[in-house]
């Protein structure tokens, strides 16, 4: 008797891209609990601005708090900031400065607690949510006070090229009958400035609640998301009425199946290794997970 195994691999996007294939891949569970202040930070070019890591879980002898920076002269990827430049403030806690902000438009702040010392990888690691920061030129006046309450969701989604998303935002105060929910986008497109909306592609809800659809996404790398509860429709400069956290969605190639894969099995049922090809590099230099199907046929 011989048996013949068949194993199909598939590389997965997160959310909706599950559609195509019947399944998704998350980053790997987080194996601390941690915060990183401040988070969505709105900054001044020419500005300091201090990051803050703190591990909530029991500290380790043999792991530190790190950090790592996104933006366009990291060539969009994750790089770990030099040990030199954090400050060590306890065993839970640690921070770096960032000195004379230049960055045009906005940049991403990690932290990890790691064993092995920069490894931005290893996203079980990251302690708390990865902070965006946006950058606004010196002579723009700070963000009023929100006048009202509200969520916009999703929040920093994961999407793939091609696919769909529906944003939905809800007013949380009481409603005013001269005010209307709307949508700001920002992205490459839009020369990296928040316009409104078309009222046409809004659909309301009820009273307190709208969404909007963004159909075949062809963002690059990202884009970024505002509701606002507005009595003059498409004021997006006055952030006094935005209801929420503005969102950002990373986006992603949609993936394709696993080429060039080649399994060696040991005594028939010990042990497999297996190894493939990724194909299309993933930006950020993070491979997803892979999902195995397992057949097994026996022939006599």
């Amino acid at each position: 008797m011989r048996a013949i195994y068949i194993v199909n691999i598939w590389l997965a996007c997160a959310v909706s891209c599950s559609a195509v294939f019947g399944f998704i891949f998350n980053n790997s569970p987080k194996l601390h609990n941690g915060t990183l202040i401040p988070l969505d930070p709105d900054v001044c070019t020419s500005q300091n601005i201090t990051f803050t890591c703190t591990l909530l879980s029991t500290p380790n002898p043999s792991s530190s708090i790190g950090f790592a920076v996104k933006n366009e002269s990291t060539n969009r990827e994750f790089l770990p900031v030099d040990e030199g430049r954090i400050t060590v403030i306890n065993e839970t806690s640690s921070e770096f400065k960032i000195y004379n902000i230049n960055a045009t438009t906005y940049f991403f702040v990690r932290c990890y607690y790691w064993e092995t010392f920069g490894n931005v990888d290893d996203t079980s690691k990251q302690l708390g949510y990865t902070s965006t920061a946006s950058v606004y030129r010196k002579h723009l006046k700070i963000d009023s006070l929100k006048l009202h309450n509200g969520t916009l969701v999703p929040l920093d989604p994961d999407v793939c090229t091609s696919q769909n998303i529906t944003f939905t935002c809800t007013l949380l105060s009481t409603p005013n009958p001269s005010s209307s929910i709307g949508f700001a986008v920002k992205n490459e497109s839009t020369n990296k400035e928040f316009l409104p909306v078309d009222e046409g592609r809004i659909t309301v809800i009820n009273e307190t609640s709208s969404e909007f659809k963004i159909y075949n996404i062809n963002a690059t790398t990202y884009f970024f998301v505002r509701c606002y509860y507005w009595e003059t429709f498409g004021n997006v400069d006055d952030t006094s009425k935005q209801l929420g956290n503005t969102s950002t969605a990373s986006v992603y190639l949609m993936p394709e199946k696993v080429g060039h894969m080649d399994c060696i099995v040991k005594n028939y049922i010990d042990s497999m290794r297996c190894s493939w090809n990724y194909g299309d590099k993933y930006k950020s230099g993070q491979l997803p997970d892979v999902e195995f199907q397992w057949y097994e046929f026996n022939l006599c």
